[in-house]
């Protein structure tokens, strides 16, 4: 089944335009070292806010454009 750029949004509704690495653990479901893999390896565009990472909503939705075309696992 393949999905579209609106659905692919809607999966991430109930989240803020700005992330914790938790919220994007729970919104990949994967582990926090997961996380901080594809945050330093910039699979997943991030900034820091002092020491903590912040993921804009919408890189996040681009990191699973992305791997949902090319059927790279994370």
């Amino acid at each position: 089944m393949k999905t579209s750029p609106t659905s692919q949004l809607d999966l991430f509704v109930e989240y803020p335009d700005v992330m914790t690495v938790q919220q994007v653990r729970q919104a990949l479901g994967i582990g926090r070292t997961a996380v901080y893999r594809l945050l330093e390896s910039h699979e997943i565009e991030c900034f820091m806010i002092g020491n903590a990472y912040k993921i804009p909503k919408t890189c996040l939705i681009d990191f699973v454009r992305k791997n949902s075309k090319g059927g790279t696992q994370v």
